[in-house]
């Protein structure tokens, strides 16, 4: 394993490119050996963090997102922890991080529309629940 940062470099390069083709297990696999190398890598922490999703680990996708928001506080990295923690129904904190990316980015759209899907989906629930007891 090169230590250097252009071997680190390489192996990020090679997971993105994994990870781009599909091949989600060796992706992973060449993301950690340059996460080892670097493990304050904001943008490793958010690659991982998408493969885990797709493969799908979700447990390690949130760690890896919540690694990569600690690092490197940006809108997409939030969003994206966002939509790994309403996949697995912690709403609450979907909720949250969809918030945090638009407080750093009003404009952000992804959040907005996140936001907006989640709204809409409680406000038809509460008119359910509203209908079933009259």
């Amino acid at each position: 394993m090169e230590t250097t940062p252009a071997g680190i470099q390489k192996h990020k390069e090679e997971g993105l490119r994994l990870l781009k083709a599909g091949k989600i297990r060796e992706a992973i696999a060449e993301l950690e050996q340059a996460l080892a190398l670097d493990p304050e890598d904001a943008q490793l922490h958010c690659y991982l963090g998408a493969a885990y999703n797709a493969v799908p680990d979700k447990l390690h996708a949130i760690h890896h997102f919540e690694e990569c928001v600690r690092i490197e506080e940006t809108p997409k990295a939030y969003y994206n922890l966002g939509l790994v923690y309403e996949s697995v129904r912690r709403i609450d904190e979907a909720v949250r991080q969809y918030r945090m990316a638009l407080e750093l980015d009003p404009n952000y759209t992804n959040a907005q529309k996140a936001l907006n899907r989640l709204h809409q989906r409680f406000e038809s629930q509460h008119q359910r629940a509203e209908e079933s007891q009259a």
